[in-house]
């Protein structure tokens, strides 16, 4: 039988391993002050609703945390269009951009498909227990899509995934 997961009391064990939440990004303070962070490959699709600027503003952070944190380990990202202008040249060793989603999400689908298949190769059921086996051997690479605006429903077949929502609002003013 396969050990698929690490013993937590073993702490040589678990240094070989990928992060169990590889694409953790922080969203903001949620209504009692306490910060919210994400694992973007977790959740699959985020859409950023509210107030435009405030979302456009938290999109950028997003891009350039997982550009440059060292948390994520191996990650891909790919820029949409005009999404976080200079990431790409900024981090350019994990990000790519692209003009077409069409083109993104052709990636993403081939991706997906292979991980899929790598994932029946150990049995695992998730990519998180896949993440943390012996053999896990780095190749549950996540691949991150930043797009500032998706399209309409029927101008492009997305890949289906999770869909979470998080509401952008500028800070309260101070009471005077």
């Amino acid at each position: 039988m396969r050990h698929l997961q690490p013993d937590p009391a073993d702490h040589d064990e678990p240094q070989g391993a990928d992060a169990p939440s590889p694409a953790p990004v922080s969203l903001g303070w949620d209504g009692a002050g306490r910060l919210v962070l994400v694992d973007l490959e977790y959740v699959g699709i985020l859409h950023l609703k509210g107030n435009v600027d405030q979302a456009r503003h938290v999109l950028q952070s997003i891009a350039v945390e997982l550009a440059s944190t060292p948390l994520s380990g191996h990650l891909e990202i790919t820029a949409l269009a005009g999404t976080a202008p200079g990431l790409d040249d900024a981090a350019p060793e994990r990000v790519a951009r692209t003009e077409a989603l069409a083109d993104a999400v052709a990636e993403l689908t081939s991706h997906t498909a292979g991980r899929r298949r790598a994932l029946a190769v150990p049995g695992a059921p998730t990519l998180r227990t896949a993440r943390l086996s012996e053999d896990a051997g780095g190749s549950w690479t996540p691949h991150i899509l930043l797009a500032a605006q998706l399209p309409e429903r029927g101008q492009a077949e997305a890949p289906p995934a999770a869909f979470w929502s998080w509401s952008c609002s500028p800070p309260p003013s101070p009471r005077p």
